[in-house]
């Protein structure tokens, strides 16, 4: 899930599937596939590349600020 506010104890809301929105931190082309980062709490539209990396899709962007977020199950390790 993506978490959708920073919270060291206590409930937190998490988005397990939908639209998320966010001016300050993305940049997006718009219809290209949204990675998990290699660093952490991030995405990026880089695929991650180094050796032993996680390839993991998570999501599509619909805007430059917006994720569709609907992570794959699957994915791949860098070799």
């Amino acid at each position: 899930g993506l978490a959708l506010a920073t919270a060291s104890s206590g409930s937190k809301n998490v988005l397990l599937q939908g639209v998320y929105r966010d001016d300050s931190r993305y940049a997006f082309t718009v219809g290209g596939v949204v990675y998990l980062s290699t660093t952490a709490g991030s995405e990026t539209q880089t695929q991650p590349s180094a050796t032993n990396d996680v390839i993991q899709v998570v999501g599509i962007a619909t805007h430059a600020d917006r994720i569709y977020f609907n992570p794959s199950p699957d994915y791949l390790t860098h070799v």
